[in-house]
């Protein structure tokens, strides 16, 4: 009798389980098999609605609207992936005449260029050699920019043709002194008030065959102007951009004080020492910009300086061809900022 009970009790729980689905496994007091796990994720037809099986028809794309989505694009996810808006977006592009009202800043050092940033944000005590400034951050230059940029070289090379600045002899005997391995500059221009003036540039860029005569620059006998470079008339003084975003100026931040004349740097201040009468200190060198004859790193203004052995090579094809570079053609001036994009608008904001 014992084994009976024991058998029916097993067979009524059987029955039990039978009659709540096959598995035992409730969901809100509904059984889990597959057939409810399909309707739950896979059926989305409303209340009542017969099962088909036939597939909704494929709806067709628009043609006169473009799409939407290109999430789905590697290429333009790669390219959404390296244009950070920030600065860009808010200033740049605006591709007019019209600068902005706060200044730009770059650091470049070694070659490398930081984001821009907001000049007030930035210090001068600091190991940076150079900051390079605007107020057309990431905007393309306009044809009226383009000409302005081109008037700028073309009387800039035609000033030192007209005055034989391309003799270095002449240039020495007109007051360009030796200031460093690469630049020359004339004490008078530093300390006048003029801007851009092609007649009296504040310093000239020579270059040499460095190999042999870097420890003695200033005695090798054939150098070849490159370029000149121009300074802002004063130390407080914004430089002009006349090419707009073509024409960045730069200056040199220093950790420590100097004093400056005007444009004239005339010495470093330590403690104790006071500048001179009509000089006062600054952590900052006045702005400066190139206006190269032979082609840099970054184009006609470029504010970075070749390398010397970049300088050699180009003295020693200048000097065994007709000995001053060749002024170029204004196609070839437009031709050379579309080769050097990166002088105007690519460095990426933060």
């Amino acid at each position: 009798m014992y084994w009976m009970d024991r058998t029916t009790y097993i067979l009524v729980a059987l029955a039990i389980t039978v009659a709540l689905g096959g598995t035992g496994y409730l969901v809100d007091g509904n059984p889990l098999d597959e057939t409810v796990m399909n309707s739950v994720e896979t059926d989305e037809r409303t209340p009542n609605e017969p099962q088909t099986d036939e597939s909704p028809p494929e709806e067709k794309p628009d043609d006169s609207v473009p799409p939407d989505d290109t999430s789905k694009d590697p290429e333009v996810e790669a390219e959404e992936d390296e244009v950070d808006p920030g600065i860009c977006t808010s200033v740049g592009n605006q591709n007019d005449e019209s600068p902005t009202g706060t200044r730009y800043v770059t650091a470049i050092e070694s070659g490398e260029r930081s984001h821009w940033q907001p000049e007030e944000n930035v210090s001068l005590e600091t190991d940076v050699p150079t900051y390079e400034v605007t107020r057309y951050p990431c905007t393309d230059p306009t044809p009226e920019q383009i000409d302005a940029a081109w008037e700028l070289y073309n009387r800039t090379y035609e000033a030192a043709a007209d005055t034989g600045l391309f003799d270095y002899e002449n240039a020495s005997e007109e007051g360009y002194r030796v200031h460093d391995y690469l630049h020359y500059f004339h004490e008078d221009h530093y300390l006048d008030e003029d801007n851009l003036n092609p007649h009296r540039p504040e310093s000239l860029v020579y270059f040499t065959d460095f190999e042999e005569d870097i420890e003695n620059v200033k005695d090798a006998d054939d150098k070849t102007l490159a370029g000149v470079m121009y300074l802002a008339d004063g130390i407080r003084s914004e430089g002009p951009e006349v090419g707009g975003p073509l024409t960045k100026w730069h200056y040199h931040p220093q950790a420590t004080k100097e004093c400056f004349r005007s444009r004239l740097n005339e010495g470093i201040d330590f403690e104790g020492f006071e500048c001179e009468d009509g000089a006062e200190k600054a952590y900052r060198s006045p702005e400066m910009i190139h206006v190269w004859f032979v082609e840099a790193p970054e184009g006609p203004f470029s504010t970075e300086m070749p390398t010397t052995e970049r300088a050699t090579r180009v003295h020693r094809e200048i000097e065994a061809g007709e000995g001053k570079p060749p002024k170029m053609s204004r196609s070839e001036f437009e031709e050379q900022l579309e080769r050097n994009p990166t002088s105007y608008h690519d460095q990426k904001p933060e």
